[in-house]
């Protein structure tokens, strides 16, 4: 049973930093669709692999369970020189 948990855990951390790799890159590059599309799979199995841990009786939280979008919402909120 341990030793599942590893290996979902080192599951987890590859695939997050996949997602954080995805998100950096649509940063630049928003309309890359297959990017995207991959980003969003990384995503649903990143869910996934925290379901499984849960049933294992280990819970963890991350930021990266969230789906990236199309549009970046930084790019359109006010910059520090804008702000009065």
């Amino acid at each position: 049973m341990e030793e599942t948990k590893l290996r979902i855990i080192d599951h987890l951390q590859k695939n997050g930093q996949a997602i954080i790799d995805a998100r950096l890159w649509l940063d630049t590059h928003p309309n890359h669709l297959k990017v995207l599309q991959e980003a969003q799979e990384l995503v649903r199995r990143q869910r996934l692999l925290y379901r499984s841990l849960q049933q294992e009786g280990f819970t963890l939280q991350n930021f990266s369970d969230h789906p990236p979008s199309t549009t970046s919402s930084w790019l359109f909120d006010p910059w520090p020189w804008e702000m009065g």
